[in-house]
């Protein structure tokens, strides 16, 4: 059974603890739904990402163009607030916390991999032996945060990710609705099932099948697979960061013209968590 650390933020400290049970309560998605991250930038363009710890150090990770203009190399906006819902199921309050991203980027505390469009930053200190972590100064607390954090030692690699499996996707597509007339809350990420439709092994990516939005990018994908007994692992594999679009193409014989359509295939691209592991510290 994989395992999780919950780490409590009380002012000026996180106090971790492993929380193996989490996984086994996955059927119903309660406890997955405090996993992703809500990115909400400064300029109010938003994404999604997750925490993601090592024995020393624990990160934000999610897709490079989230945080970086992809035509420039510069950061998008010089801060973001991140916000999840608390872990306590009492509480309805939303968690929050600053970041000040040209500062972390000015200190080395951010990195990229741009071929693969993943990022992470690092958000603070592991101490291991009282479980300990201390958040850098350019994160500031808005808010009581309980952030559940994946284990870099939890997660399933590329080689490991089978074709049928099904895949569970955790964000916040912003880009979906009337925000004027919301059907859904959008401070609480929404969940989307699918499979695990391909392996690009020339590009070193996953396809699925399950339709991403705006909002959607940086966000955890879990991959299932069965333990018998009715039993499933949930397992992060990676983070979404494109749609793989449908072009329709018809064309006017008589006046010679063409007309491409483009839409959201329902097939998207996981970039695989390999390439965020990579950028880890002491991983």
């Amino acid at each position: 059974m994989n395992k999780l650390g919950t780490a409590f933020v009380a002012s000026f400290l996180f106090f971790t603890t492993t929380q193996s049970r989490l996984f086994a309560q996955w059927a119903s998605a309660t406890h997955a739904l405090q996993l992703p991250i809500l990115i909400t930038l400064g300029n109010g363009e938003s994404g999604s990402g997750f925490f993601i710890a090592t024995s020393n150090h624990f990160f934000l990770a999610t897709a490079a163009h989230v945080l970086f203009d992809a035509s420039t190399g510069h950061l998008r906006s010089d801060t973001a607030e991140l916000a999840w819902p608390s872990a306590d199921p009492t509480n309805s309050s939303t968690c929050r916390m600053q970041a000040n991203l040209a500062k972390l980027q000015a200190d080395n505390n951010i990195r990229i991999n741009t071929p693969h469009d993943v990022a992470v930053v690092r958000c603070g200190l592991v101490i291991t032996n009282n479980a300990t972590v201390y958040r850098l100064d350019e994160m500031h607390v808005i808010s009581n945060a309980e952030p559940v954090m994946v284990h870099s030692s939890d997660v399933r690699k590329l080689k490991d990710v089978n074709v049928g499996d099904d895949v569970y996707i955790f964000g916040y597509p912003s880009s979906v609705g009337l925000k004027q007339s919301p059907k859904f809350d959008y401070s609480k990420p929404l969940l989307r099932k699918g499979v695990v439709s391909g392996i690009y092994n020339q590009a070193q990516t996953i396809t699925i099948d399950a339709a991403v939005y705006f909002g959607n990018s940086g966000g955890p994908v879990f991959e299932a697979q069965q333990l018998g007994l009715g039993q499933e692992s949930y397992t992060i594999i990676g983070v979404t960061t494109e749609i793989i679009p449908f072009v329709d193409v018809s064309k006017n014989e008589t006046y010679h013209y063409s007309n491409v359509n483009v839409s959201n295939s329902g097939y998207s691209v996981v970039q695989p968590v390999d390439f965020i592991l990579q950028l880890l510290w002491d991983n």
